[in-house]
C-alpha cells in the first residue's frame, strides 16, 4: 500500500501570514469522492503545536465522516475547556475518531 503524507514542519515562510500560527483547508477528490484535511498550527511557549482532522466526502457515504482527528495536548483552548478551533473545525464530542498519521 503506498502512502503519501507531508506535514509542514516549521511554518512556511514567505506566505505572507503569521510566522506565529498556520491555517489551511486542503481538498483532495478522486472518482470516488474526495475528502478535506483542516489543519490548524500555531506557536505556543516556542513550540509548535497542531489540530488536524480529516473529513471523507466518499460517494459510498450518506454523509460526510471525520476520518481521523488530532489535536496535541497544547493546543489553546477555550475559558470552559472545549476545543472550538475556529467555524470549520470543532472537536468532536463523544467516541474519539482515530488520531490522524
Amino acid at each position: 500500500m503506498i502512502q503519501h503524507r507531508a506535514t509542514i514542519q516549521p511554518i512556511p515562510s514567505g506566505l505572507g501570514i503569521s510566522s506565529d500560527y498556520f491555517n489551511a483547508n486542503v481538498f483532495f477528490t478522486a472518482r470516488n469522492g474526495g475528502w478535506t484535511q483542516i489543519l490548524r498550527q500555531q506557536l505556543v511557549r516556542g513550540k509548535l503545536v497542531k489540530a488536524e482532522q480529516v473529513l471523507g466526502q466518499f460517494t459510498s457515504l450518506k454523509k460526510e465522516k471525520i476520518l481521523c482527528e488530532t489535536v496535541d495536548q497544547d493546543f489553546p483552548r477555550k475559558e470552559n475547556g472545549v476545543i472550538d478551533i475556529d467555524g470549520d473545525f470543532r472537536v468532536t464530542a463523544g467516541s474519539k475518531p482515530p488520531r490522524c498519521q
